[in-house]
């Protein structure tokens, strides 16, 4: 029950600080008259709206990724529902996940794309802008995945103690 109560809440605030700081920063951003420089050289403040998926990859198919987004969610509490385990890193992760998928769903259904506002220049590349969901769904991912790898392993290899009860 903890570990469910903690996928609520971390989805819950990944999605409410995704949608709060992408309405805050675009907005300022809009009212400054364009991109805000937050540290010279390395990371800005930018306005993208991403009709496409990570990356802007497939840009103009925003109906496209609502629909795989929208598919998302019934998956993502699928395996939290289905999955037993007692370590929180799953639980975390999944929660952080399904927060991020919300919140860009709700871009691409009412916005018609998704909005992207942190960029950072790697003096190699600059970095594909990004949000907070996204944040959220690569660490919570991460998180999943080092459950897996692990924790999960070590779980399923621990040999069961039988009863002595006679």
């Amino acid at each position: 029950m903890v570990t469910s109560r903690l996928f609520w809440v971390l989805a819950f605030v990944v999605a409410t600080a995704d949608l709060i700081s992408k309405a805050v920063i675009f907005s300022w951003l809009e009212d400054l008259g364009g991109p805000h420089t937050v540290i010279e050289g390395f990371f800005r403040l930018v306005r993208v709206m991403n009709t496409g998926g990570a990356w802007g990859i497939g840009q103009g198919n925003a109906e496209i990724f609502a629909i795989v987004r929208f598919a998302a969610i019934p998956i993502i509490l699928v395996f939290l529902i289905t999955t037993r385990t007692k370590s929180w890193l799953f639980p975390a992760g999944l929660g952080m996940v399904f927060g991020g998928a919300i919140g860009n769903l709700w871009d691409t259904v009412m916005l018609g794309g998704v909005r992207d506002f942190l960029e950072f220049d790697l003096q190699f590349m600059i970095f594909p802008s990004f949000n907070i969901a996204d944040a959220g769904i690569t660490v919570g991912a991460t998180l999943v995945v080092v459950h897996f790898l692990f924790f999960d392993r070590i779980a399923r290899t621990k040999p069961e103690v039988e009863s002595s009860r006679a």
